[in-house]
């Protein structure tokens, strides 16, 4: 008894895996207008989805949906984009003429069709189990550009149905025309380890795992990424990185000289480590007299930069994003000034 039970679980696992990697045929049909349609020829082999609405003219649910299919159908475009909407009368007491008045009825603008337009014979894979169970009208397909069919939606109710065939086309990956994108937006705090804001730094926008970059422009402190996926496809783990390699001599004076000088004689050591960082101005991890004629020769104007190191050092110079759309991300850069001991 229990071999058997689970012998029949694996043959309806394996009939429904069976089903689901079906694809739809090919099929044509004539609409109320007399024009003729292909399912593969004018749509899917247009990189167009396919929403197909099995009915019947006088059936109570499916007059009940019309009117919100139609404004779903609106919302994709009314067939001038990346989807289409068909319906095919599943009876054979259904004409062309019956289901063009039922069309101007409920103000239905996609194509359909009935029995004298070829309707039943394109609806036979649907209604006779090829992708599942049909259990009456309104009955919903929606067909993929690859010929995919996703048979069976619903979700109870008018509104739960119209959700979840929503959802269905935009699963297939088609757009809605017209839907707004919102923009990412990476609003940009670079400061110096005394609070003073650092201007005009090099900025890139780059990959925690390769060695792309582009250049980024700062707008009053933000930078807007409108389409991000678009303009830096198969950009992975974005991240900003920072730089400042001018103004080696500003924020430069005397007493930076004198402050060197006491740490030098142990006077006035200095223990906080990003100014141990500054007064590295060789860039040797030590500091010494080579560090204090370096500090002089630029103050003085006889070195326009220090030999190992960027007039800004970054301890953090690169940080992560999060390319939401619709949603606005801080991020604070710490610079250390090289050279610049006492903030002024």
């Amino acid at each position: 008894m229990q071999k058997g039970l689970i012998l029949t679980l694996i043959l309806f696992v394996i009939a429904n895996v069976s089903l689901s990697a079906q694809t739809a045929p090919n099929f044509t049909f004539t609409d109320t207008e007399g024009v003729t349609h292909d399912l593969y020829d004018d749509y899917l082999n247009q990189g167009k989805t396919v929403l197909l609405k099995i009915f019947f003219v006088n059936c109570p649910p499916c007059r009940a949906i019309a009117p919100s299919i139609q404004t779903l159908y609106e919302e994709w475009g009314e067939g001038e984009h990346d989807v289409e909407f068909i319906e095919l009368s599943n009876k054979s007491f259904d004409s062309n003429l019956d289901v063009k008045e039922y069309k101007e009825e409920f103000n239905l603008t996609f194509p359909g069709a009935g029995e004298d337009g070829g309707a039943l014979i394109a609806l036979e894979p649907y209604i006779t189990g090829t992708f599942g169970s049909f259990f009456g009208t309104p009955e919903f397909a929606v067909i993929s550009p690859d010929g995919s069919v996703n048979y069976g939606i619903g979700g109870g109710g008018v509104a739960n149905t119209i959700a979840a065939l929503d959802q269905a086309i935009a699963d297939t990956g088609a757009e809605k025309p017209g839907a707004e994108v919102l923009p990412t937006t990476i609003q940009i705090q670079v400061e110096d380890f005394f609070g003073n804001s650092i201007e005009e730094s090099e900025l890139v926008l780059g990959s925690a795992s390769s060695s792309q970059e582009f250049p980024l422009s700062l707008n009053n402190g933000i930078i807007v990424f409108e389409k991000f996926e678009e303009d830096y496809p198969n950009l992975n783990d974005p991240v900003i990185r920072i730089r400042k390699t001018d103004g080696a001599k500003d924020k430069l004076s005397a007493i930076d000289i004198l402050i060197l000088i006491r740490h030098i004689l142990n006077l006035v050591p200095i223990s906080d480590p990003d100014l141990l960082l500054a007064a590295d101005v060789t860039g040797d991890s030590a500091t010494n007299a080579i560090d204090l004629l370096t500090l002089q020769r630029v103050i003085l104007g006889l070195l326009s930069e220090f030999p190992n190191a960027d007039a800004y050092q970054f301890p953090v110079n690169d940080i992560s994003i999060d390319v939401i759309p619709g949603e606005t991300q801080v991020i604070q850069f710490i610079g250390i000034k090289t050279g610049d001991l006492n903030g002024f």
